[in-house]
């Protein structure tokens, strides 16, 4: 009786996963009318359809590349980057953030089924188990009608002149509420024919500047200097794009999510310290210029507070393992105190102690953290 009920309460678990299975086996793609031959299926995370992106852009005209983590598509007016494990995209150096990070599923690119919409603006229709994707109706609004080749943070200018590219840096500042925009920080003067250059480095709801999180980046114009500017037809687009409250909201809560999972991680840290709220990462042992022993301390501050001091002691040795002991006493251990400090939460910091009448010494073992002081008066011994 005991073995049937385990039997029959096992099926009972595996019944809606068998029955999810069975309907995300089911969804097809269809794309201007034809029917795709798919080795992995869309499938739903969290709400969100995400299909094999690579197939579905070929199938849209697109020719799609992936090199160094990084899938690139592309077709005449429109270059689309995608990174697997991020939710962020661009097309034509625009950022968007997808409701779900792009995904390797074996051995399939998925991506957000939205995608298509927002950069290439095709048009997404759902019957039954069959989804529709057409491109027919004109290009996106982010189509690039300049003689650039604009790839994530990458610009190619593919003319025969010497350019300058006026570029637009998009920063949110939470504290105002306001967007503040900078033509001056990744615009480029005097940019050669037929090269390549990175206008900037800045990521998309990490980078800050002034208080304000970086939103992304569009270009504006370019000037021919002895000719007429250039205008981006898709720079006012880009623009309502960055100040639009959906993509505002998305910004925040990805820097929350962020956020969250560097706390998580950095109390998991703690745990594995055994709650010592600095972790030793390395201890190396140098000369300075007169030839005396110094070590090199290297911690991470693993809790949520501003540490301003630490106590430290470690043990000095020789080459051959034997204690390297004070030349004033018997013993080979050295304590030290780092002051004055303001190391933040999951910050790193190297401090140097010279290891006075400890000559023979050339490693240091045994390194504790002995006492922490934090800037709100606490201290953990």
């Amino acid at each position: 009786m005991t073995r049937k009920l385990m039997i029959l309460l096992c099926l009972t678990l595996l019944l809606p996963i068998l029955n999810v299975a069975n309907a995300e086996s089911k969804i097809q793609i269809s794309v201007e009318g034809e029917k795709l031959s798919l080795s992995q299926p869309p499938i739903v995370v969290k709400g969100t359809t995400l299909v094999p992106i690579t197939p579905v852009l070929k199938k849209l005209g697109l020719s799609v590349e992936a090199k160094n983590n990084i899938i690139t598509a592309k077709k005449e007016g429109i270059v689309i980057t995608l990174q697997p494990g991020s939710k962020v995209a661009t097309v034509n150096g625009i950022s968007f953030i997808l409701s779900e990070p792009v995904q390797i599923i074996k051995g399939t690119t998925m991506a957000p089924l939205r995608l298509l919409s927002e950069t290439l603006g095709s048009n997404i229709t759902s019957n039954g188990n069959t989804i529709s994707i057409s491109d027919k109706q004109g290009n996106s609004i982010y189509y690039n009608n300049l003689p650039l080749t604009l790839s994530g943070k990458y610009v190619v200018n593919k003319t025969k002149d010497l350019l300058e590219v006026k570029i637009v840096d998009f920063f949110y500042n939470p504290g105002t509420q306001r967007v503040n925009e900078y033509d001056y920080f990744s615009s480029i003067i005097g940019f050669n024919s037929g090269t390549s250059k990175k206008y900037n480095d800045y990521v998309v709801a990490q980078s800050t500047h002034e208080g304000g999180i970086y939103l992304g980046s569009a270009i504006k114009l370019i000037d021919h200097y002895d000719e007429p500017d250039i205008k981006s037809t898709s720079y006012e687009k880009a623009r309502e794009h960055y100040r639009s409250k959906e993509y505002l909201a998305q910004v925040i809560k990805l820097v929350q999510t962020q956020i969250d999972t560097f706390n998580a991680n950095l109390k998991k840290e703690l745990i594995a310290n055994k709650n010592i709220p600095l972790k030793v990462e390395q201890a190396t042992v140098t000369y300075n210029s007169i030839g005396n022993p110094e070590v090199n301390l290297t911690i991470k501050n693993l809790t949520s507070k501003t540490i301003i001091a630490y106590e430290m002691s470690l043990r000095t040795y020789d080459d051959f393992d034997r204690r390297a002991n004070n030349w004033l006493s018997t013993s080979n251990l050295f304590e030290g105190i780092s002051q004055d400090n303001s190391i933040g939460s999951g910050s790193y910091q190297t401090d140097t102690w010279t290891l006075n009448f400890y000559d023979l010494a050339t490693q240091v073992k045994s390194v504790k953290i002995t006492a922490v002081r934090f800037s709100d008066g606490t201290t953990w011994r």
